[in-house]
């Protein structure tokens, strides 16, 4: 019909976490970490090649390093995917002790420590996969201006840690725009300036408010 023809494009940015796997309810996990889940990646990312879509596998440090995890992503460095970080706090080291609820929240360590953990996570990237990443997602959600100025420093041009419409006593993402938008490095849930990083926030507004 003329208004289907009319219709305009429609873009849209699928992306998986590939992470190990583990019971959320309970305590977090300590070596050695589980990855069989990383067995499906390949039958997912047929499925995206059949439909066109190109997927973001935002990647953390135990996949990366364990040698059947890794494999299935070096063999996907010839596909077309983009292979971004992913930054667990209790996976990632150097390690710094247990990890607890607020810990698990890369937003609340102590900067030292978040600049420690994604340099060895960008290291094994590289090492491992011979991939530099472009996009970005920290563990457990939410970005602040001190680790944006990380990112920029190692050449990260795309995060998408923002979970707009939700906050609770760890983080809190709720004036997120709803849309891709340059964050304000002061205030990394309102638009800036600045146009060295681009915020790709997770589409929740069909779950939230």
């Amino acid at each position: 019909s003329a208004a289907h023809r009319k219709r305009p494009e429609l873009l849209f940015i699928v992306s998986m976490d590939t992470e190990e796997q583990w019971d959320w309810s309970g305590p977090f996990p300590e070596q050695p970490f589980n990855v069989a889940n990383v067995a499906q990646v390949p039958r997912f990312q047929d499925f995206c090649e059949s439909r066109g879509i190109r997927p973001t596998y935002f990647t953390d440090y135990p996949v990366i390093v364990d040698g059947y995890g890794g494999a299935i992503l070096r063999g996907l460095t010839n596909q077309p995917c983009e292979i971004g970080a992913h930054l667990h706090p209790w996976a990632n080291p150097p390690f710094f002790g247990p990890t607890d609820e607020f810990r698990s929240h890369v937003v609340n360590l102590p900067l030292e420590q978040s600049e420690a953990k994604l340099d060895e996570l960008l290291l094994a990237m590289k090492k491992e996969l011979g991939v530099t990443p472009n996009a970005f997602r920290s563990g457990r959600w939410g970005i602040n201006a001190p680790i944006l100025e990380l990112l920029r420093a190692r050449g990260i041009s795309v995060d998408s840690s923002m979970y707009p419409c939700f906050r609770n006593d760890y983080f809190d993402c709720e004036a997120t725009p709803l849309y891709p938008y340059f964050p304000d490095f002061q205030n990394p849930a309102k638009s800036g300036e600045q146009r060295d990083i681009i915020e790709i926030p997770v589409t929740v507004g069909f779950t939230r408010k």
